[in-house]
């Protein structure tokens, strides 16, 4: 079966197959060329066929579709409302290979690099060991902030507890709980994800990291190419 996603630039039907909705697709264009069509269009396309989305909204593009009679049952979900622990790992996934997946997320979305990365992947793994609950990012940056460090090395110390700092000033809500909201719930629903008015670091470490959970959650349950 397939997807109908608009029309080619002859009027041609431009179908995908579904198969091909696990691959990568990207839409390039100037302003009004019609990028947030084809993407209404297939949300539509592919509400009919009972396949669940999520979308991350930057501009407030996408929550009229809680009103639409394309798409049934969206949840809008604004970052002051969103609740999320980017330590507490997927099932099935052991923490400290989604530690290494968090520095690996965080380092990139932060630009962190030239020793950042490996203070912290050496940090998360000391934290790993002696944390038996469900640890959060303020837990993290306290544990950091609090570590003694070689002289040479403060500037990375300073750097992480700096950054964690900027994401919780940005995003206050969202990064403050244990548990947050249910993902694999949040997996059988179409989700409207509003980053809008964020800091682009902020946002991009959301998207990164909500796309690594999904990742990381397929793999362990055995779920990729599905």
């Amino acid at each position: 079966s397939s997807v109908k996603v608009g029309r080619g630039w002859k009027g041609g039907v431009v179908s995908l197959p579904v198969d091909s909705l696990t691959k990568q697709l990207l839409a390039v264009g100037q302003t009004g060329s019609g990028k947030t069509t084809l993407f209404y269009n297939l949300m539509s396309e592919i509400d009919d066929l009972d396949i669940p989305f999520w979308a991350f909204d930057l501009k407030q593009d996408y929550r009229h579709l809680v009103k639409s009679e394309e798409v049934d049952d969206v949840l809008v979900l604004p970052v002051e409302k969103f609740r999320f622990n980017p330590l507490k790992p997927p099932p099935g996934v052991e923490p400290g290979d989604w530690y290494s997946t968090f520095m690996e997320v965080f380092c990139d979305s932060q630009g962190l690099l030239g020793g950042s990365d490996r203070f912290l992947d050496e940090q998360l793994h000391q934290f790993h060991n002696q944390n038996s609950g469900q640890p959060t990012l303020l837990d993290l940056k306290n544990y950091i902030q609090d570590q003694s460090v070689a002289p040479h090395r403060r500037q990375f110390q300073d750097r992480i507890r700096t950054t964690i700092g900027r994401l919780y000033r940005d995003a206050p809500h969202t990064f403050t709980v244990q548990q947050g909201y249910d993902l694999e719930e949040l997996l059988q629903r179409n989700v409207v994800f509003e980053f809008e008015g964020l800091k682009s670091t902020t946002a991009n470490f959301l998207m990164e990291i909500l796309i690594g959970w999904i990742y990381e959650y397929r793999k362990a349950q055995n779920h990729r190419g599905d």
